[in-house]
């Protein structure tokens, strides 16, 4: 009878053994020590015929009591392992449920993401693919030295669109106190009192757009002194805590700020910066030193994805703030200027700042890849006599380069089967930003001077023309649309 018992122990012990826990190893004691009892009795009982007939019946009762508090004891742990069986049971089924739940939440999250990126798509193509917005510098002291003063220009507004209303002499032959009034309108335009802060906060959400896999292009244009530089760079000698730095760094942190949110819904997301100047159509690196050779007159050529690129430019990953201030500093030392007859430092070429985007979600494994492409282009004043040389040439390289940046556009806008992006060096490097679903944003930027109204409204009638243009859908704006 003992050893049927022990058996049927043995047998309760394999069945919980391992199911977890302390309980598991008390239960292997148990029986190992109720195995032990069991054994003793039986050799107590073997040799009971060498002992007195009361010392081994009392042995014997001591072993029964002792076997049968095992058994107890036993039963104890097999009833609490059961218990705990149970327990893991109902966890495993409880992580299941929100293992499930965390996969469908998941699931919610990239569906709310793709509904969000398309509805900021269309929203940002509702305001139009290619945007254009006017600044106007303020009269300076220096403006004054001249003998110059304020042009009559003024902001006004036509229906819900805004506009800019600008006087001059007539052409010759009428009455000089007769005036011709123009009136060109565009998207935004700001007045000489809107602060860098005010301007950003226009164009702020379109770098969302990079952020969705978006290319995106922002442009400065204007003649020499109308405030170009300013609007794209400012000033940059406090980093982030100066309030005059322009569209450029605000654009770059606002980008890094992005990245962070990012990061805490699964992405993995790399930045790489590069910067370029092209002058007299030859592409040089500004993020390497000007006497390196192997740096200039760089190659355009497309990579194995199709890409347009540029052979052997620096390229550099960014991480933070301070890196991307470091990246301006060093380009700005590096970019053409020179003294002309509206500006003591003039830029002479078009500055380009080029920021790379690659983004991969760590769960779903969507990829996106955006760009984001900065120019502030050189001065568009009509080439003069008062040009020597090498002004003159570059002045007409820069004309030539602008002039082809509107035709490209406008043979966009009309699906033209023959898109001139190879006719500069300008157009081609933005090539497979402004092809496809590309965005852009043009800042027009005007002196405030009476003597500079002639190249005041060159601009002007050039910003018009491209913001009659709609990238991505190629169509035409209705001027007196809304």
């Amino acid at each position: 009878g003992l050893q049927q018992n022990f058996l049927e122990i043995q047998k309760a012990s394999a069945a919980v053994k391992g199911a977890g826990g302390g309980r598991g190893v008390q239960l292997e004691r148990s029986s190992s020590l109720l195995s032990s009892s069991v054994d003793e009795k039986s050799r107590d009982s073997g040799g009971s015929g060498r002992l007195s007939g009361g010392s081994a019946s009392a042995s014997l009762v001591e072993k029964d009591a002792e076997i049968e508090q095992l058994q107890t004891e036993l039963e104890a742990v097999k009833a609490a392992n059961e218990q705990d069986k149970e327990y893991i049971a109902q966890m495993d089924g409880e992580s299941m449920r929100k293992d499930e739940m965390l996969h469908s939440l998941q699931q919610q999250m990239k569906a709310s993401e793709d509904v969000r990126k398309r509805l900021h798509n269309q929203v940002m193509e509702l305001k139009g693919n290619i945007r254009v917005f006017c600044r106007v510098r303020p009269f300076m002291d220096g403006d004054g030295k001249t003998g110059d003063k304020p042009s009559d220009m003024a902001c006004l507004t036509s229906g819900d669109r805004p506009m800019v209303q600008i006087c001059q002499q007539a052409a010759a032959g009428g009455r000089k106190r007769d005036l011709v009034t123009n009136e060109y309108m565009f998207d935004e335009v700001f007045m000489h009192d809107t602060t860098q802060e005010g301007i950003f906060k226009e164009i702020e959400p379109l770098l969302q757009s990079v952020m969705d896999g978006f290319r995106l292009c922002i442009f400065a244009y204007g003649q020499t002194g109308s405030g170009k530089t300013h609007t794209m760079q400012g000033s940059t000698e406090r980093g982030c805590d100066d309030e005059q730095r322009g569209v450029v760094p605000r654009a770059l942190e606002t980008i890094m700020h992005i990245r962070q949110a990012m990061r805490k819904t699964g992405w993995e997301v790399s930045l790489e910066v590069s910067a370029m100047e092209i002058y007299n159509e030859v592409i040089r690196d500004l993020l390497t030193d000007s006497d390196d050779t192997s740096k200039k007159g760089l190659d355009i050529s497309a990579d194995k994805t199709g890409e347009v690129v540029v052979r052997g430019l620096t390229v550099l990953e960014v991480q933070d703030e301070q890196a991307i201030y470091e990246v301006l500093e060093s380009s700005a030392k590096r970019r053409q200027t020179a003294s002309t007859c509206h500006n003591a430092v003039s830029s002479r070429s078009h500055s380009v700042v080029q920021l790379k985007v690659m983004m991969k979600h760590r769960k779903n494994k969507e990829t996106r890849r955006g760009v984001l492409n900065l120019i502030d282009l050189a001065g568009s004043e009509k080439v003069t006599s008062q040009h020597d040389a090498t002004q003159f040439r570059e002045a007409q390289n820069i004309n030539k380069s602008l002039s082809s940046l509107l035709g490209v556009i406008q043979a966009l806008a009309s699906k033209s089967k023959h898109v001139p992006f190879r006719d500069s060096k300008l157009t081609h490097l933005l090539s497979s930003s402004l092809n496809g679903d590309g965005k852009a944003l043009m800042f027009a930027n005007l002196s405030p001077r009476m003597g500079h109204v002639s190249e005041t409204i060159n601009t002007l009638r050039f910003a018009e023309s491209v913001n009659k243009v709609q990238l991505g859908t190629g169509k035409i704006k209705d001027k007196d649309a809304a």
